[in-house]
């Protein structure tokens, strides 16, 4: 098994790349393993920072996920002229790096926002580039859009985070040891919508919802306290449902997967709490205990 994942990415793949310089990238290749056995592996390119890297996956899911933001990287070290002028004019940054000093430093979130841009524009909603000719037509015909596109994501990239600040100042006040529960409920919600790196590993769709998501959650702290059995017991079942959500993703990176059902499930979740403590505010979707119940059983048979 050993040399099953560590074989592939020793015959195929190359590193310090910045710009496309090499072959089309196909959706499969064929690679022989120790004792002359052939499997089909998934090229990918992995964002590395200052540059990209191929490599093959196993999982075409998970190869796909990672090109998604390796491809991301190649077009934003194309973008070196637009990357200056935004460095210094993205609004309100400053204040939006202060208020995520908890979660990650000021250079590592202006890279964040930089890639959500180019995502935005260059990825998201566009055809799978697979060779230089279609990656070069995608930056010209697009990069006249990536400033302003960007600007946007630093003015929501504030609201939400300014939002997120003036929920952690609530919840840091005293605590009512009957609702200990509801509270690290509450808190662990505010932790998984802001990760490290929330700013790029979630999509923009996703994004796009958190002010609702943060309004539902200030709708539930004013009457949390009304109703606390109810609140307790649906906390302990939001709990559940997060656990085997994380175990399962857990497992997925043990066997180099990727879902995108799953995924589906986790922002289920989030619609499911608005459902629960904010129906005034509407969810996007249809979502009930039943229906994440049956998104769970597709995800698992």
């Amino acid at each position: 098994e050993q040399a099953l994942t560590k074989a592939p990415s020793e015959s195929w793949g190359r590193k310090n790349i910045t710009e496309w310089d090499f072959d089309d990238l196909p959706e499969s290749i064929r690679l022989k393993q120790a004792g002359g056995l052939k499997v089909e592996v998934y090229p990918g390119i992995v964002d590395c920072g200052d540059s990209v890297e191929l490599k093959v996956f196993e999982s075409k899911g998970l190869a796909d996920h990672v090109t998604r933001f390796g491809l991301a990287r190649l077009y934003l070290l194309q973008l070196n002229e637009q990357v200056r002028f935004l460095k210094s004019r993205l609004p309100r940054f400053q204040e939006s790096a202060m208020l995520c000093g908890k979660i990650q430093n000021k250079n590592s979130l202006q890279d964040d926002c930089l890639m959500q841009g180019v995502l935005r524009v260059f990825v998201d909603g566009q055809k799978v580039v697979q060779n230089k000719i279609e990656f070069d037509n995608c930056l010209n015909d697009n990069r006249s859009e990536y400033c302003d596109q960007t600007i946007k994501v630093a003015e929501h990239l504030h609201t939400i985070v300014k939002q997120q600040h003036g929920l952690q100042k609530i919840l840091s006040g005293g605590i009512d040891l009957q609702a200990v529960t509801v509270l690290n409920d509450i808190k662990q919600q505010l932790s998984q919508l802001f990760p490290k790196h929330f700013l790029l590993l979630h999509s923009w769709q996703s994004l796009n919802e958190y002010p609702r998501y943060i309004k539902g959650i200030e709708l539930r702290l004013e009457k949390y306290r009304r109703e606390l059995p109810r609140q307790r017991m649906l906390s302990e079942q939001l709990q559940q449902f997060w656990q085997q959500y994380q175990k399962r993703c857990e497992a997925d990176q043990l066997q180099h997967e990727f879902s995108e059902a799953l995924q589906e499930y986790r922002w289920m979740l989030e619609e499911y709490r608005v459902s629960l403590f904010a129906q005034q505010l509407g969810t996007k979707t249809t979502v009930s205990e039943k229906r994440l119940k049956q998104q769970w059983k597709s995800i698992t048979d």
